[in-house]
């Protein structure tokens, strides 16, 4: 990127150069940035303002490119089958920028959620970023764990008492696990395609509003993000 568009955001300096906040003030950070978004804003854009935790390598590589492209290869061995799967349904819905890419963000976060995360980023840069929604796909946090451990999903349908819900999953779970048997500690590849087809048809509702809760964590997953696209950068110590 020439040294002149670097200049131009003011957002986007050199590592060394970002402001540093404690991790406990992040949130105030992220929360500024946002407001500053939000009066930006014309009535014919239709943005999400999002947060992500980037490492210096991958801060580098934004402000060197212009442009960074997640590298879901370099997570856990244990979770490729799960990236490999959101890959697909970012593909499937038309999700923009490069096969292959992934970039992981939060859109509007709570104050709570940012601080979890910043007390464990420390050393890393925060990111504020503004994107069309059809630049991500946003999915359900706590039930993406489902796809991470290879388990059935079973959404709790709207106005469901809990325990209700909870008997009911229990039972479509257990009858599920039945008819797996030996195939459950191979990789999915190898499990028989109605089988697979069946768990992974469920972790579609990861994507659906209407399975979500109302305190639900949702998260968001991009192809890439431009530079053009942040909004404010600050290091985490």
């Amino acid at each position: 990127m020439p040294e002149t568009a670097r200049n131009d955001r003011s957002c986007l300096r050199a590592f060394d150069d970002l402001p540093a906040v404690p991790w406990f003030i992040a949130p105030l950070m992220t929360a500024a940035a946002s407001r500053r978004a939000s009066r930006a804003a014309t009535p014919r854009q239709e943005l999400l303002t999002l947060s992500t935790f980037q490492t210096k390598e991958a801060y580098d590589a934004l402000l060197d490119e212009g442009v960074l492209i997640g590298d879901p290869t370099r997570g856990w061995d244990e979770f490729q089958e799960a990236y490999a799967w959101l890959m697909r349904a970012m593909e499937d819905r038309g999700v923009p920028g490069p096969a292959g890419g992934m970039v992981w963000l939060w859109p509007n976060p709570t104050q709570r959620r940012i601080r979890t995360h910043a007390k464990q980023a420390k050393g890393d840069v925060l990111l504020t970023a503004c994107l069309p929604p059809d630049q991500v796909l946003i999915s359900e946090f706590a039930d993406w764990h489902l796809p991470l451990n290879r388990m059935l999903h079973v959404p709790r349908a709207d106005g469901e008492d809990y325990g209700v819900w909870d008997e009911r999953a229990r039972r479509v779970e257990a009858d599920f696990d039945s008819r797996l048997g030996k195939w459950k500690r191979l990789p999915l590849a190898d499990w028989p395609l109605e089988l697979r087809d069946e768990i992974e048809n469920s972790w579609e509702a990861i994507f659906d509003s209407m399975t979500w809760q109302p305190d639900s964590t949702l998260q968001a997953t991009a192809h890439q993000l431009h530079a053009d696209d942040v909004i404010d950068a600050v290091r985490i110590r």
